[in-house]
């Protein structure tokens, strides 16, 4: 027993070192598995980021040119209001002056009425 517990403990070692050095390769296998793994992830959140600006990018032209045909469309809005409104006062100004010369032509009916009557 003396004896097998000295040769083990002489094989221990070198078979520790095996054992030690086999746990030192499987770790460095690990780490380049997560090292690739980490690589991987970095670029799809590259490119997940590259799609979202892009999408980004198609949202703000999309919602810029509803922003620009909306001003537009007030535009032309306040240009047609703005062509009507001078339009109707244009309109009324010309409908008081026809009715202020009819109240005039009146007037001069009722005078020239009243110098054809004779007086009695």
């Amino acid at each position: 027993m003396a004896g097998g517990s000295a040769g083990g403990s002489s094989e221990d070692t070198p078979s520790g070192t095996q054992a030690e050095q086999q746990q030192i390769r499987s770790l460095k296998l690990k780490l380049a598995e997560q090292k690739d793994v980490r690589k991987k992830l970095r670029e799809e959140k590259q490119e997940l980021l590259q799609q979202l600006a892009a999408e980004r990018s198609v949202k703000l032209k999309f919602c810029s040119g509803l922003i620009c045909y909306h001003l537009l469309e007030c535009t032309q809005y306040s240009e047609v209001k703005d062509n009507l409104l001078s339009s109707l006062k244009e309109q009324t100004k010309k409908r008081i002056a026809a009715e202020v010369e009819l109240g005039r032509s009146c007037a001069r009916d009722t005078e020239q009425r009243k110098a054809r009557q004779p007086q009695s």
